[in-house]
């Protein structure tokens, strides 16, 4: 495949370097590294400053030159580490600097990468030379990257071409969808939003030739939100008004409705807001809404239907994603087939109620409140693409059964008696809207469900669990309605809420910390003190690995002891949590997989974690043990595996253990140079261990027998990971501690 066209750019001034700073910025992603190429007064470091006040979104943000530090690092929406490499004697150097960690996880902006070229030849190389009285950009970039690279200089096109040339670009939101928006911020006038949605395209093919996207009735492209916005505006609601629009691109700039988000500052609801929205939501299905709404000349936008095939596809996520989640199976046959049976009749039942103009995702997410003007202009509307026909009701549970903010009961009934008394259609019926309200309700919530799953297990974004015990007790109060009953015996009958299977964060109540072993290798330490209470960075080695426990949630530590009892037993009596149990071995050392054999009494039937008492490791953000917790997927997985990349890793010094493909499944790495560590944690099925005899023997034979059987997976950990196997370790991981704040 031929490399791609290098880009260039002439920046005649500051502020064209400024823009490019801004375009640059909204490209990158964690893991670039931008090699800043150019003879001293070219401007590296002024580009690489306007990098970071750009992804800081301060343009007064210090940026101190890193000429003498080596290294300047910044802890912004994504990590950037500004590196000068002028002063480097030996590019082995690099390591120490911590280059590997910040390429990990961050951004790396690399100021005279001549000195270290072989550590950066997967970069994007920028190249700043003079050029007719000011100077020139050459970019030379990866695929990938300059893929990126090559829609943000489009989208600096677009507003150039829109009339704001000149224009800040700062990142302002990626939501859970293919869509990124901008705060474009002009020389002169108000500031304005920039959408960046490409049109649909390659989705995967689920149903009857189709993908998710068009079976859903989602909005393909941005033609559905300009007419959408303009049908609405017409109507005297507060959408967008567009500025500029590139269909064909994806493109478009539009008014910023405001700032002030719809709950209040402390995140609780407003109840005045909240039934001003329901008002708003009456005025809307008071009123007869035309077929289709206009876009551009010749150009219309038609509504579609919110049909059976919609609905029952959205519901549908709850036995793909939630019921493994919380049952670790995924849905049998008849459970599917019964499922779509009770919800087909709901369906009809939903094509006799009220049919209007549907916004679809109408909650706090989606509302700007605009305390200072009048009636329904005080409420903004965004994300309003996926628009559709279909029942009224709809609208009026997303809003009264807020998905991102917590609505009691007294409040719901507000919010709906409100709609009621604001409807003006003299066939409004209240009961029958009761009814719709219940079922669009139940549906909204079933989909929530899954969705959430859905998004933290496949997009990689666990926040999203953090609305499921609120989801699952709205949907509690919605089955209460008759027409509900079937449906609420279903899902009681299956756990899908309540009880102990609907945590929403499924943490295994125990762990078994391997900590019995003599400690061979860490002599003379080990004459007189057990490995795990050898002290590193101001602690003894097992006491990381139990505070790792203790801040993932983590009840209980089984842990083995052979060597020096008597001090792992003094020590470990003060320990309050998690709680201890020991595992016995004084009589006998049965090893790894033995020794979790001889504990399994202890460990119960659950899927457990384990932990080896010699590795540590430093959380970048998120618990490392929390994220295998959410990554574990019983019914794909024996085991999950803790897996350190030897870039970010210290104290390892032999070969990788594993490789991974793209659905994270592991096999032996043998003679492969890359591949990852096992990080001495995963998690495993106990049922792994029921024939296993109480001898010594390893845990890598259970390890190949899940890669045989391919259910052997790894996750990668977010941070950076530490073995003290040796007395020389210690130093090298204490440094390492030193550099994090995690050590004095």
């Amino acid at each position: 495949m031929a490399a791609p066209q290098p880009f260039l750019r002439f920046l005649p001034d500051e502020q064209a370097t400024d823009r490019l700073g801004d375009d640059l910025a909204a490209a990158l992603r964690p893991g670039d590294v931008v090699a800043l190429h150019g003879d001293l007064g070219m401007g590296k470091t002024a580009l690489a400053r306007a990098i970071l006040r750009a992804i800081a979104g301060d343009p007064q943000l210090e940026v101190p030159s890193p000429t003498f530090t080596l290294v300047q690092s910044y802890d912004l929406r994504i990590p950037v580490h500004h590196f000068d490499l002028y002063r480097l004697s030996d590019p082995e150097e690099l390591e120490e600097l911590g280059f590997g960690e910040a390429t990990a996880g961050g951004v790396a902006l690399v100021e005279w990468p001549e000195r270290a070229p072989d550590a950066l030849a997967g970069a994007i190389h920028l190249f700043l030379r003079e050029h007719d009285g000011g100077r020139e950009a050459e970019i030379q970039a990866p695929a990938d990257a300059a893929a990126r690279i090559a829609r943000s200089l489009a989208i600096r096109g677009f507003l150039d071409a829109g009339g704001y040339g000149g224009a800040r670009r700062t990142f302002l939101l990626g939501d859970a969808s293919i869509r990124a928006y901008e705060t474009v911020t002009p020389g002169k006038g108000e500031r304005l939003i920039l959408m960046d949605a490409p049109q649909r395209h390659d989705e995967p093919i689920v149903r009857d030739g189709l993908p998710y996207s068009r079976i859903a009735r989602l909005a393909q492209s941005v033609t559905a939100f300009v007419g959408v916005a303009n049908g609405l505006r017409e109507a005297g609601f507060a959408a967008p008004r567009i500025y500029a629009q590139d269909l064909d691109a994806g493109l478009l700039l539009i008014e910023h409705l405001g700032e002030t988000q719809f709950p209040a500052a402390d995140g609780t609801p407003v109840k005045a807001r909240y039934e001003a929205a329901a008002g708003l939501l009456a005025a809307l299905h008071d009123r007869d809404w035309p077929q289709s709404f206009p876009v551009a000349e010749g150009v219309d936008h038609t509504p579609p239907p919110y049909d059976h095939a919609a609905l029952a596809i959205e519901t549908e996520l709850l036995v793909d994603w939630y019921l493994p989640h919380v049952k670790g199976r995924a849905a049998s046959k008849a459970e599917l087939t019964e499922f779509r049976r009770l919800w087909s009749s709901l369906f009809d039942r939903l094509d006799h109620s009220e049919q209007s103009l549907v916004l679809r995702d109408f909650h706090s997410p989606n509302i700007i409140w605009r305390e200072k003007k009048k009636g329904l202009d005080r409420l903004g509307l965004i994300d309003i693409q996926d628009a559709v026909f279909g029942p009224a009701a709809y609208d009026v549970a997303a809003l009264a059964l807020d998905s991102r903010i917590t609505i009691p009961p007294s409040l719901e009934q507000a919010v709906v008696e409100a709609y009621c008394a604001a409807r003006r259609k003299p066939d409004f019926n209240r009961e029958a809207f009761a009814e719709a309200y219940a079922i669009a309700a139940a549906q909204r919530n079933t989909k929530l469900l899954g969705t959430f799953v859905r998004l933290a297990r496949r997009d990689g974004k666990p926040g999203y669990l953090r609305h499921l015990p609120r989801i699952r007790t709205y949907l509690e109060r919605v089955l209460a309605h008759p027409v509900l009953a079937d449906l609420s015996a279903f899902y009681r009958a299956h756990r899908l809420f309540g009880g102990r299977h609907s945590v929403s964060v499924p943490i295994p109540e125990k762990a078994m910390v391997l900590s019995a072993g003599l400690g061979t290798r860490m002599r003379p330490l080990t004459e007189t003190v057990p490995k795990p209470l050898v002290p590193v960075g101001g602690k003894p080695l097992v006491d990381w690995g139990l505070d790792a426990l203790e801040r993932a949630g983590v009840a209980e530590a089984v842990v083995n002891i052979h060597h020096l009892p008597e001090l792992m037993l003094a020590h470990l009596a003060g320990r309050k949590r998690p709680h201890v149990t020991i595992s016995d071995e004084r009589e006998r050392l049965l090893d790894s997989g033995g020794g979790i054999v001889k504990a399994l009494p202890l460990l119960g039937a659950a899927p457990f974690l384990v932990l080896n008492a010699d590795t540590l490791w430093i959380d970048r953000s998120t618990s490392n043990l929390v994220r295998l917790a959410l990554a574990w997927d019983p019914a794909r997985m024996d085991i999950l595996l803790l897996l350190a990349d030897p870039k970010t890793a210290t104290g390892h010094t032999g070969k990788v253990d594993f490789t991974m493909d793209a659905d994270g499944r592991l096999k032996r790495a043998h003679e492969s140079a890359d591949g990852f560590i096992y990080a001495g944690s995963g998690i495993l099925r106990p049922q792994l261990f029921e024939v296993a005899p109480a001898e010594p023997h390893s845990l890598n034979r259970y390890f190949d027998r899940a890669i045989a059987a391919g259910r052997l997976f790894g996750l990668p950990l977010d941070g950076h990971w530490l073995t003290v196997g040796t007395p020389e370790a210690i130093a090298p991981a204490e440094a390492v501690l030193r550099r994090f704040g995690r050590a004095p």
